[in-house]
């Protein structure tokens, strides 16, 4: 009976110390969110004001990050890039927007380092819509590759209105690359951006 009563003990403490974890970990998403949404769209985000964003909450859980995930919120200059990719992961869901204008910063950031486009001819397979629209296309190779449509894309075509009529199209595509953490690999991957779409034939 003793056995029973402790085993009962130890799954309730887990299930309130998981509860706990994403009790918190919701706040700081939410208020993180909340606070790149007030930035003027308009205004171009910064690396310090998202990680601004981001600590504005999170200092209020210093304990806890500390705790559970072994993030020391007074050590931010070695520690602040994993609470960022913590909290950066369930934003992508909480609030894709966002994520996007986050996006459009690494981007810019990488281009400034002076890396340059990339580009594939190839044949639009399949076109996806949920919170991005990603077109699979057939390359030349006999490779298919996704290509996410996160910003305003240059086309010589009306690609607002028409992008949905493209299956089975041959395109030119120019993009960039961009890292983000894949939570169903948990890992990081590249992100392919498109920066240009134009229909060939």
């Amino acid at each position: 009976m003793k056995n029973k009563t402790l085993i009962i003990f130890i799954i309730f403490l887990q299930s309130f110390v998981i509860y706990s974890q994403e009790t918190y970990m919701n706040n700081i998403v939410e208020k993180a969110c909340e606070c790149l949404s007030e930035i003027d769209k308009d205004e171009d985000l910064t690396d310090i004001s998202i990680g601004l964003c981001v600590l504005s909450e999170a200092t209020k859980y210093k304990v806890e990050l500390l705790r559970d995930y072994n993030i020391d919120i007074e050590n931010l200059q070695n520690e602040g890039e994993e609470l960022g990719k913590m909290v950066g992961i369930e934003m992508f869901t909480a609030c894709p927007e966002q994520i996007k204008r986050v996006a459009m910063l690494n981007e810019d950031n990488l281009n400034d380092q002076g890396s340059s486009f990339q580009y594939m001819e190839g044949t639009i397979k399949s076109i996806t819509k949920s919170d991005f629209v990603i077109f699979s296309v057939l390359g030349n190779d006999g490779k298919t590759v996704k290509f996410y449509w996160l910003k305003f894309i240059d086309s010589d075509n009306d690609l607002q209105n028409e992008y949905e009529s493209y299956r089975g199209k041959k395109v030119k595509i120019r993009y960039s690359i961009a890292e983000f953490y894949d939570p169903n690999l948990a890992e990081y991957r590249n992100y392919n951006l498109i920066e240009s779409l134009n229909i060939l034939d």
